[in-house]
């Protein structure tokens, strides 16, 4: 919504980001972005914008990613 978008802009509108593709999906590219150290997918869910689809992670990552959506949800984030 407006608001992981508001949220996504401030963190990354103007910045260098680098992505690193994972696969497809409807002939759109799926892969992980980041801007400097900041991991943009779970930077987003911890507050609250956005779900896990493990289907394209690495499986080392996606206990990772499922804890900080879980704990976004527990903290009513987003």
């Amino acid at each position: 919504g407006e608001g992981a978008r508001r949220a996504l802009e401030d963190l990354i509108l103007g910045k260098e980001v680098q992505c690193e593709p994972r696969g497809e999906n409807d002939g759109q590219v799926v892969g992980e972005c980041a801007y400097g150290r900041v991991k943009v997918g779970p930077w987003m869910l911890a507050r609250g914008y956005g779900v896990v689809d493990g289907e394209y992670m690495e499986r080392k990552d996606l206990k990772a990613y499922v804890g900080t959506q879980r704990a976004a949800k527990q903290a009513n984030a987003g």
